[in-house]
């Protein structure tokens, strides 16, 4: 009987004997495999190879016959290849990307600012005017990431 089968008996047992314990026949079955011992896992077994002897004979590989380099021609230059490496990438691109960056840097502190002074403004003149220099700085933020998008395609 595999353990499977015992579970089920096992859960038919409690369901005669408390027919109105659980709702669900599944509940049932977690009962009944709570008390279950766990199956022990199945080892893999191992093939063992077996060595056939040939009796006394054993192969070995041809020799290799060392070939006759040519005392007149030696090709230093081969075949004209004609390679381009490129050593890095643009300077001039990592240099706009660094100055973007510090420009994004440079609004967002403005920002920072803004939103200070516009708790502690009273008027609602200095309000308005604190609310507008931090949409136009956001603005350019956007602006400026668009940029930076647009440097590091043109770098690849």
């Amino acid at each position: 009987m595999t353990t499977l089968q015992k579970i089920v008996a096992k859960a038919k047992a409690l369901k005669k004997a408390a027919p109105k314990k659980f709702s669900k026949w599944t509940d049932y079955i977690k009962a009944a495999s709570k008390g279950m011992k766990k199956p022990a896992p199945v080892k893999k077994v191992k093939k063992k190879t077996v060595k056939k002897s040939v009796s006394g004979v054993k192969k070995t590989a041809p020799k290799k016959r060392a070939t006759k380099k040519s005392a007149t021609h030696k090709d230093t230059k081969s075949h004209n290849v004609n390679i381009r490496v490129v050593s890095g990438v643009d300077s001039f691109g990592i240099m706009q990307l660094k100055q973007v960056a510090h420009k994004i840097k440079s609004y967002e502190s403005g920002i920072n600012d803004d939103t200070v002074r516009l708790k502690n403004s009273k008027s609602a003149q200095y309000k308005s005017f604190f609310k507008i220099q931090i949409k136009r700085k956001r603005e350019h933020i956007a602006n400026l990431k668009k940029q930076m998008t647009l440097i590091k395609k043109s770098i690849k």
